[in-house]
């Protein structure tokens, strides 16, 4: 065999062709671009998504279709994942020539989409973009995100659950995107330490906001038992004025 041609074997017990040729092959692109093509393939027959990697070797179908909204909301998100790259970049930059120079250097300006939305941060603003993809389209805008923006997704994932943003929406993103995504999440040298803080930071998260709910719970009930007792109703004085209110009403219809 020619040194233009190799064979690798992989622990799935598959076997790969290589031969080389004059293009350069980036494979994170390739695997986007086939990624979008089947995207756009199912879009246009309706099709529903099958989730890979599930027991039995087999596609367990996902109720829902992909719909261009889907496609809209999928590119949004990961639009609001390259601002956050971007100033990260800036910001690792920005350290770097600080301590260069030993001086105070003036920070770089944050990116215009930041500064329209309030001068907040990138963080921010890619959760700003989750909250306001429906909820019956979220698994599929995750589901046609590639694993390069995955890698920047789950980091933010534990920085929303280190500082109590969106307990509920940063714990559904995390295990959806570690059912489609598992072998490739725990095996990702870069994606092991996050893993680690998850683990801590997603029980305290949800521990904190089930103690929260438990006591809200609780003082709802209090004054329900008190409610009862005294046998006067919760709302009486604002279900008396709504009477009138409706009251007044029909009687300039009637006029």
């Amino acid at each position: 065999m020619s040194c233009d041609t190799q064979v690798t074997g992989s622990h799935d017990h598959s076997l790969r062709l290589w031969e080389r040729t004059d293009e350069p092959l980036i494979l994170s692109e390739e695997r986007e671009k086939e990624r979008e093509a089947q995207f756009e393939e199912a879009v246009a027959e309706g099709e529903e998504t099958a989730l890979p990697g599930e027991e039995g070797g087999g596609e367990v179908l996902k109720a829902g279709r992909k719909t261009m909204e889907t496609m809209r909301s999928a590119e949004q998100l990961m639009e609001a994942l390259a601002v956050y790259r971007e100033e990260k970049v800036k910001g690792q930059e920005w350290e770097e020539e600080s301590q260069l120079e030993r001086r105070e250097v003036s920070r770089p300006k944050p990116h215009p989409l930041l500064v329209a939305m309030g001068d907040i941060t990138a963080e921010r603003y890619v959760l700003m973009v989750a909250k306001r993809i429906r909820s019956s389209e979220l698994d599929e805008a995750l589901l046609v995100m590639p694993f390069s923006d995955v890698t920047e997704f789950v980091p933010l994932l534990c920085h929303w659950l280190e500082n109590g943003w969106e307990t509920e929406l940063a714990c559904r993103c995390l295990l959806f995107l570690l059912r489609v995504h598992h072998h490739q999440i725990v095996t990702s040298p870069l994606l092991l330490p996050v893993m680690d803080s998850l683990r801590h930071h997603t029980r305290h998260s949800v521990e904190s906001l089930r103690d929260l709910y438990g006591f809200n719970l609780a003082g709802l009930r209090s004054v329900r038992d008190g409610v009862e007792t005294t046998g006067t109703p919760l709302f009486a004085d604002i279900s008396s004025r709504l009477q009138k209110i409706q009251k007044k009403k029909r009687l300039k219809t009637v006029q």
